[in-house]
């Protein structure tokens, strides 16, 4: 439940801040295509290029 928290709090904010990934967790979307570190990558790349250059802020939600 907290992990929700954090994600609508980030994905509401109006700050230089980005979330990447889904209610589901980073894993969401891995899949047999998809490893973990491949996932990682991919929440990594989704995030930075939400968050300005000068000052990234990210938060990645990681499903256990």
């Amino acid at each position: 439940m907290q992990d929700i928290d954090v994600f609508e709090r980030f994905s509401q904010a109006t700050t230089h801040s980005a979330i990447a990934g889904n209610k589901l967790g980073l894993l969401g979307y891995s899949s047999d295509e998809n490893s973990k570190v491949d996932a990682e990558e991919a929440a990594i790349r989704l995030c930075l290029t939400k968050t300005h250059y000068t000052l990234p802020n990210c938060k990645i939600i990681a499903s256990k």
